[in-house]
């Protein structure tokens, strides 16, 4: 496989597993909800209405960790392997800061009131971006481990 290929690989699996991980604790709640509309008798829409609600913490955390990944994951990448400073950790600590990062300014600017819901908000973000940066981090710690060309 290329290396090319590869990274692209990575940064596929990289985004899916921190969507998922930012959208779990949400899907806790909402995978039951929508098995219960899936099997409501009564209303012959139910099964059409369930799989939006099941998967709607997916639904939206996968565009967010996507764009960060695209607005902070690839220039990290091309500034980290420029500087010759390309490890995991920065990454991962990359990840984290800007997943929580929208939610503190949305916080700070909007939202005075609802600081619990913000804060929750904060760190699926942070834990989304982190596990994202994870993914990513560890791909481009084999690369470097076994060379651009194995």
């Amino acid at each position: 496989m290329t290396n090319a290929a590869s990274n692209v690989l990575a940064f596929i699996r990289a985004v899916l597993t921190g969507s998922f991980a930012a959208a779990a604790p949400g899907l806790l709640a909402t995978v039951p909800l929508g098995v219960v509309l899936l099997f409501d008798l009564d209303d012959p829409m139910g099964g059409l209405r369930a799989f939006p609600i099941m998967f709607a913490p997916l639904i939206i955390a996968f565009p967010c960790v996507l764009a960060g990944s695209f607005l902070v994951g690839i220039p990290a990448t091309l500034v980290l392997g420029a500087m010759g400073k390309e490890l995991g950790q920065y990454y991962v600590a990359l990840g984290t800061l800007f997943g929580a990062l929208p939610f503190v300014v949305i916080a700070i600017l909007f939202a005075e009131d609802a600081p619990g819901t913000v804060a929750a908000l904060s760190a699926l973000g942070a834990l989304g971006g982190g596990v994202t940066g994870w993914v990513w981090g560890r791909h481009r710690d084999r690369l470097r481990e076994t060379g651009p060309h194995a």
